[in-house]
């Protein structure tokens, strides 16, 4: 995984994936990143290790007992909800996290929740203490994920064809965009048109298509 964070422009990121290596468990849950070109990005690996929480008890415990970031942070996010496509948070999720942190505010045995906030609000919390006496662990390199192994040199055709796919995309927004000055035609550039064919192949090239087209998938 090697982006430049220079390029676009990215100041935060949040993975999941890499907690679940099988071999080399990766140390750290609020780290800075440092990638292969140079950039930095301040990142941030849930300890709950899963992006379709279904908020109960144990999902939120494991908040604190795997978080490996405890001595430099003690926050972190729980993702709750039906993933991939699933619809995402429910009242049933919702009322099994106010019910836990009515849990911690009596009993405790648990942390906290708190509800409401933003990822972005999440992160700018994170970037005041790191701009302060904080100062988080920074990984240098490539962030390797374990169990998709061989995504580079399996279903080739896939990655090739989404990619012959984004170049063509490209050039038909910049031949739009020259035929939209100025023209005698009263041609405007298609915008929603265009917008729904990037909308489509950004699809494909999240989950499952391309990130996990690797042998056995």
């Amino acid at each position: 995984m090697v982006w430049s964070f220079f390029i676009t422009g990215i100041l935060f990121r949040q993975l999941i994936n890499i907690n679940r290596n099988n071999i080399n468990k990766f140390p750290h849950t609020t780290f800075n990143w440092i990638a292969l070109d140079g950039s930095q990005v301040l990142c941030h690996m849930p300890p709950s290790e899963t992006y379709t929480a279904q908020a109960h008890f144990g999902d939120v415990k494991r908040s604190v007992t795997q978080h490996k970031s405890m001595d430099q942070d003690t926050t972190s996010l729980l993702v709750f909800g039906h993933g991939d496509g699933g619809g995402g948070p429910t009242a049933e999720h919702i009322e099994k996290l106010r019910r836990c942190r009515g849990m911690s505010d009596t009993v405790g045995l648990l942390p906290r929740v708190k509800m409401g906030d933003s990822v972005d609000d999440f992160f700018s919390r994170l970037e005041k203490k790191q701009g302060s006496a904080q100062k988080f662990v920074t990984w240098y390199g490539e962030l390797y994920f374990e169990l998709h192994r061989g995504t580079y040199t399996t279903q080739s055709n896939n990655k090739k064809n989404n990619r012959r796919a984004e170049v063509a995309l490209k050039n038909l927004e910049l031949l739009a965009a020259y035929a939209s000055l100025g023209s005698s035609y009263g041609y405007k550039y298609p915008k929603k048109d265009i917008d729904e064919l990037w909308e489509i192949i950004c699809l494909y090239g999240c989950f499952p298509t391309l990130e996990h087209a690797y042998a056995g998938c």
